[in-house]
């Protein structure tokens, strides 16, 4: 648990274990029916989980709270994923408590640092000092030196990318054309695309809309139901805390509401934590 985010955490421990019973031939350990295969990747899950009080707990919950998760991994990361967060929060706490009953030492009383003039020197005499001590600028030419200053500031702003503004959110490339953001809508019945993206995509000839055979109602939270007539297939680059994971014929629904994200539904979260399409092969029907 040497990691910061959790989440990141969690979901690379999935996507390992994944890789490790493929590359090391252990497929057939989970071989049977499909419920007998959950049973067993989700048993192996629980037993190598660290650190001991995580799993611990983890066993706990399984045995006596959360029995699903048992033989459904979706539903054990899930169950995962939230005691490691309140754990987490917990061990912070804390350490932030310990941090407080510390008694404090001498505080050390240091002279106030003097920052050197700015190499283009000041904005109104070009003199080899700050504007703020400048011996001859009025408060207008002060002002108006500022205000010059933030529009440049501002012209720089403008040349960032779309890219860009998004960043610090997870992002899905879709058909390698266009960013969006997602979310990870575990109660989702279907994966959604805002509009907005889909015509987008559509404009740059990166997708083709198709009529449903019959329309989709979808329920935002507090509003009425949307219906939705549309869908599309998509390949996606989805980039996770761990990582980039490509998911391919990925069906849709365009959302015809003015939403900023992608919601992705319980079957693409599934590919996600498996890397893909790995999902078949690990879980082959009787």
């Amino acid at each position: 648990m040497g990691e910061d985010d959790v989440e990141a955490r969690i979901l690379q421990y999935f996507i390992d274990f994944t890789n490790v019973m493929e590359s090391n031939g252990l497929i057939s350990m989970l071989g049977g029916t499909e419920r007998d295969c959950q049973k067993k990747r989700c048993k192996l899950l629980i037993k190598n989980l660290q650190p001991e009080v995580l799993k611990v707990e983890i066993t706990r919950l399984v045995s006596l709270e959360h029995r699903e998760a048992k033989a459904d991994d979706v539903r054990l990361y899930n169950l995962i994923l939230q005691c490691a967060r309140t754990q987490q929060k917990y061990h912070l706490m804390q350490n932030e408590s310990k941090r407080k009953e510390a008694r404090p030492g001498p505080v050390e009383v240091k002279p106030p640092v003097k920052k050197d003039p700015p190499r283009t020197g000041c904005w109104v005499c070009k003199g080899n000092h700050w504007l703020r001590d400048c011996p001859v600028a009025t408060e207008e030419q002060r002002q108006q030196a500022i205000e010059k200053m933030k529009q440049a500031k501002d012209k720089h702003k403008l040349k960032r990318t779309k890219t860009a503004k998004t960043l610090g959110k997870r992002m899905a490339l879709l058909n390698g054309m266009l960013e969006a953001p997602y979310c990870l809508d575990t109660g989702a019945e279907a994966n959604f695309i805002p509009r907005r993206y889909a015509s987008e995509l559509e404009s740059l000839k990166g997708c083709k809309l198709k009529l449903l055979e019959e329309p989709v109602y979808a329920y935002p939270v507090g509003d009425q139901a949307i219906t939705c007539k549309t869908g599309v297939v998509l390949n996606m680059q989805i980039t996770t805390a761990a990582g980039k994971v490509n998911l391919q014929n990925v069906h849709c629904i365009v959302l015809e509401a003015d939403e900023h994200e992608f919601l992705l539904d319980n079957k693409t979260m599934k590919d996600l934590v498996y890397g893909g399409q790995r999902y078949r092969s690990l879980c082959p029907r009787a």
